[in-house]
C-alpha cells in the first residue's frame, strides 16, 4: 500500500454496525446489530467524513506518546494483520456478516467498549471505529425533539457520534484521536508484566557508555511496575537508546544546564543513580524533555514529547 491514499477510498454496499467487547485480557469479540436502511445514509455520511478528515491533514508516522495538533494532523501506520489485538479488530470488522446478531435489550447486558461502522464491501474493507459503550452513553443523555416546542423522548436504545477515534482501509490506520487507538490495542498490562526485559535492554544499552547502578535499575523495576505510564516510557527509551549513544560528559552537561548541579544523576564512579522520588526526573533527562524558556530561562519540562 505504499501508493495508499484516502481520496481513494470509496465506501461501497451496505453498512453494517458491529459492537465489540473484551471477552477475556487481550481478546476482542463483538456482535452485529441489524440495521434499518434509513440509517444507511447517516452511517456513511460519518465514515465519509472521516475518511475525508484523513484526506485532508497532514499523515504522520505514528508515535505512541506522541500528541496531535487536532484538526491538522492524524497518526498513520500499517498494521500486521495477522496477529495481536489488532488482527482480532480487523477480523471482527471485516468478517462482521458471520457475527451473531444482538438486539438493544442484549447489547445492553454487556459491558462494550467500542462500536464500529463498517463497509466489508470496499475495496480495501473499511471500519470506522469509535471506543465508546453505545449503549451505556444512552445513561448520560438526555434526548429531545422539537415539535412547536421542544419536548423530551424516550431515550434511544443506542447512541452514535458524528465522530470516530481512528478509521481502517485494509491493514492501514488513520488515527484521529491517538489516546482511544493507543488505549484499546496498546497492550498496557502486558507492557508492566514486561518491565524488566525494559530496564535490563536500557541497562544493556547504556552499559558501555553511562552505567546504570544496581539500586537505580531495582527502583525502575519497583516504580514501573506500579505506574503503566512508566513502564510504556521505559518501553519507548528503550527503543531511543537502540539508535541513540548517551555518555556520561553529555548527561553532565544535560544536569548542569537543567538541574544546575553536573552530578544530580551520577555518583563518584560516574554512574548514573536515583531514587523512587527521582524516577521521572532520570526518564524526563534521558528523553530530552527538559528544557529552557528562550526568553524567560524558567525551567520546562515537555509534556508533549512530539518530532517538529
Amino acid at each position: 500500500m505504499t501508493d495508499f491514499t484516502w481520496s481513494a477510498v470509496r465506501l461501497a454496499g451496505e453498512p453494517r454496525l458491529v459492537v465489540g467487547r473484551r471477552p477475556r485480557p487481550r481478546e476482542l469479540d463483538g456482535v452485529r446489530v441489524d440495521l434499518h436502511e434509513d440509517t444507511f445514509n447517516d452511517l456513511r455520511s460519518i465514515t465519509q467524513y472521516a475518511i475525508s478528515t484523513l484526506f485532508e491533514t497532514v499523515a504522520r508516522p505514528y508515535e505512541p506518546f506522541a500528541e496531535l495538533e487536532e484538526g491538522e494532523e492524524h497518526f498513520e501506520i500499517t498494521i500486521d494483520s495477522t496477529a495481536g489485538e489488532e488482527a482480532s479488530l480487523i477480523r471482527l470488522t471485516s468478517l462482521i456478516d458471520d457475527l451473531d446478531t444482538e438486539d438493544a435489550r442484549e447489547i445492553k447486558n454487556h459491558a462494550n467498549i467500542l462500536y464500529g461502522i463498517c463497509w466489508p464491501d470496499s475495496t480495501p474493507p473499511v471500519a470506522a471505529i469509535k471506543k465508546v459503550d453505545p449503549a451505556r452513553a444512552v445513561h448520560h443523555a438526555r434526548s429531545f425533539r422539537y415539535s412547536g416546542t421542544l419536548r423530551r423522548v424516550e431515550n434511544p436504545d443506542l447512541i452514535l457520534s458524528d465522530t470516530v477515534d481512528f478509521v481502517f482501509a485494509g491493514a492501514r490506520v488513520g488515527i484521529l484521536r491517538p489516546v482511544p487507538f493507543r488505549n484499546l490495542l496498546a497492550d498496557t498490562q502486558m507492557a508492566v508484566v514486561n518491565v524488566p526485559q525494559y530496564v535490563n535492554s536500557v541497562a544493556g544499552a547504556l552499559a558501555s557508555t553511562l552505567p546504570i547502578t544496581a539500586s537505580a535499575q531495582s527502583t525502575l523495576r519497583t516504580v514501573a511496575t506500579k505506574r503503566v505510564s512508566y513502564a510504556r516510557r521505559l518501553q519507548q527509551l528503550e527503543a531511543r537508546l537502540a539508535s541513540l549513544s548517551i555518555t556520561r560528559p553529555q548527561v553532565e552537561a544535560a544536569c548542569l544546564a537543567h538541574l544546575g548541579d553536573k552530578d544530580a544523576l551520577l555518583d563518584a564512579q560516574g554512574q548514573l543513580t536515583f531514587d523512587e522520588a527521582n524516577v521521572a526526573l532520570a526518564l524526563d533527562l534521558l528523553e530530552g524533555r527538559l528544557f529552557e524558556d528562550d526568553f524567560s530561562g524558567e525551567p520546562r519540562r515537555a509534556d508533549r514529547w512530539s518530532r517538529r
